[in-house]
């Protein structure tokens, strides 16, 4: 083997369309093999040392055999030692030329290839199961106490109807507070998909879940992973895609997932007042969906996009004049209402890139509703990654139901909703 040739990290990205004509599963599989060969065209060398998959499937597909199917055909055809992936909403790639390729609504296969010389992966498969002191996650590779490197960060891919991700993700920040995680909540299905933590994560069966690909077995509860240590310059970032619109507020009352009131008033007349005092452009937009901000820190004196989670509002209660939202709600809780703003996702998107320079590539895992703009079959934030990044960087990925990312400092991560979330790997 040519040791001159694992110096350099180096990555790699296709999206690839079912051919018309064939059947279902055959079709998306043959998919993956078609966008792993053209991820792979001028590779030199070994195999990658890691494959993403991801698989959207859409009209005239049987969803979960075929994305089934194609997982495995990706992580097959890849030969690589560690593969992770999931069922999306879309896919997306872009490389050299600086044109991002996009599918959505309809099936397609992203496939993001990375050598990373010098990196200690280990892949895992996280479940949810029953102890004597009640739920747990297992499946986590073990660190040695106070011992996670400097440089580890973990690639996470969650399903929504069977693993509680954000209640995890703070539990893990305070267990491995150095541990960087980065990646999203799959899709199941685009109507099911929520933000929300289930209340009984067990309650999805083989028929819910999302497809999750993990060293070339498919499951379909839990969250899938690689960690990856000891690569220098390796980064996880978040990018909002959302704007603040009205005052900030408190939570009065709540009671689950429904928002009863806000400073007091009920919190289905509190939006209304807000949309009627807004820009009339504003305004017409806010009709197509606003969101709902949680503050990330309740001390922040003036905060800005980034500091919010956004969770989505799912529709209202008429009878007791509630809001339901996408998440479970807290007395007391610091919120604001949320407008998707292409403006703000181009600006968060660069500042996440950080002006590039010397990156091999980076996975991309972004919010379908964040506003797009542009022609069809193309991804916005796909063209201003490479463009960030410069003609040799590859970036691939998907659109998923929410975005996970580093905390302040890069500590500990939350999960983000209309955000672009990048894992970025260095030269």
């Amino acid at each position: 083997m040519d040791s001159s040739a694992r110096q350099e990290n180096r990555c790699a990205a296709a999206v690839a369309r079912p051919v018309p004509g064939l059947a279902a599963a055959e079709g998306l599989a043959d998919a993956a093999r078609r966008a792993v060969a053209s991820a792979l065209a001028d590779w030199a060398g070994p195999p990658p040392d890691l494959l993403v998959a991801l698989v959207a499937t859409g009209p005239g597909f049987d969803g979960r055999p075929a994305a089934t199917a194609a997982l495995l055909a990706a992580a097959e055809a890849a030969g690589t030692g560690h593969s992770v992936g999931c069922s999306v909403e879309g896919v997306l790639a872009a490389t050299g030329g600086g044109a991002g390729a996009a599918v959505l609504g309809a099936p397609g296969v992203a496939v993001w290839c990375a050598r990373l010389p010098g990196a200690r992966l280990r892949s895992f498969h996280l479940e949810v199961v029953p102890t004597p002191q009640g739920l747990a996650v297992t499946g986590l590779p073990e660190f040695a106490p106070d011992a996670v490197p400097a440089a580890a960060t973990a690639l996470l891919l969650a399903d929504p109807t069977t693993f509680p991700t954000t209640t995890w993700l703070r539990s893990l920040a305070t267990a491995l507070p150095d541990l960087s995680v980065v990646g999203a909540v799959a899709a199941p299905e685009p109507e099911a998909l929520r933000l929300a933590d289930p209340g009984e994560p067990s309650r999805a069966g083989a028929d819910g879940g999302a497809l999750l690909l993990s060293d070339g077995r498919v499951f379909e509860r839990g969250a899938v992973g690689t960690t990856i240590e000891g690569l220098a310059g390796l980064r996880g970032a978040v990018a909002p895609g959302c704007r603040p619109v009205g005052p900030v507020l408190t939570v009065t009352a709540a009671e689950g997932s429904a928002l009863l009131e806000l400073a007091g008033q009920p919190a289905a007349a509190v939006l209304r007042r807000i949309v009627a005092e807004l820009p009339p452009e504003d305004a017409a937009r806010a009709g197509a969906g606003l969101h709902l901000g949680l503050a990330r820190d309740e001390y922040a004196t003036e905060p800005t996009a980034a500091d919010w989670l956004v969770r989505p509002l799912l529709g209202t209660e008429a009878r007791r004049e509630a809001l339901v939202v996408g998440d479970v709600l807290e007395v007391g809780s610091t919120v604001q209402f949320q407008l998707a703003d292409r403006d703000v996702a181009d600006a968060g998107l660069a500042a996440a890139l950080g002006g590039g320079g010397g990156a091999a590539g980076a996975l991309l895992l972004a919010a379908a509703g964040r506003g797009r703009a542009g022609t069809p079959g193309t991804d916005r934030d796909a063209e201003l990654a490479v463009r960030v990044f410069g003609p040799r960087a590859a970036v691939g990925g998907g659109y998923t139901g929410g975005q996970i990312g580093p905390g302040p400092a890069g500590r500990g991560a939350d999960l983000f909703g209309l955000a672009a979330g990048l894992l970025v790997v260095p030269r």
